[in-house]
């Protein structure tokens, strides 16, 4: 089947879109493309043939400055988006690389663990500099709760230092 133009001026309540395994030609002046990659991801082009996306992602960043220690962390960041939010992947980045042991993060919503499986945790492996988790086991976020990251563990022998964390949603 051929790509088809839909010219809309009008409210609908949904759209069906072929997943595309490449981006489409460029549009033609004052108009854009919406489609869907096979990533199963939507993406923009705009009719300078700009791809923006995919779309919907947020990221939430958090920063610890200095030396880590095993400690809470009182800050609170709300999901303020009147819906629930779903929590991909959590990403951490120090400056100066654990030694001796892993830095380990965990991130609680309203004070519960989203890492039932303790294991599924974040972590920087000793002498790395980055870290991840795509396995978050209570991965809802739900509209007002909010979340704080606490470092678990650090470096045995150099804590790490400067560390930002970044919690991916949709």
């Amino acid at each position: 089947m051929a790509n088809k133009r839909i010219d809309v001026d009008a409210e609908i309540d949904r759209i069906r879109l072929k997943e595309q395994t490449g981006d489409p030609s460029t549009p033609s002046n004052g108009y854009g493309w919406l489609f869907e990659k096979n990533d199963g991801e939507f993406y923009f082009m705009n009719d300078a043939g700009e791809v923006r996306g995919p779309l919907g992602k947020r990221f939430y960043t958090i920063t610890i400055a200095g030396v880590l220690t095993v400690d809470p962390n009182p800050l609170r960041i709300y999901n303020l988006t009147g819906r629930t939010l779903v929590i991909k992947r959590v990403h951490l980045a120090v400056d100066t690389a654990p030694t001796g042991s892993a830095v380990i993060i965990d991130i609680h919503e309203n004070g519960t663990t989203i890492f039932t499986t303790q294991g599924n945790r974040p972590q920087i492996a000793d002498s790395a500099n980055t870290g991840q988790s795509t396995t978050i086991d209570d991965a809802s976020w739900a509209d007002g709760n909010y979340i704080q990251a606490e470092v678990d563990q650090i470096g045995s022998t150099a804590a790490g230092e400067d560390l930002t964390i970044t919690i991916e949603v949709v």
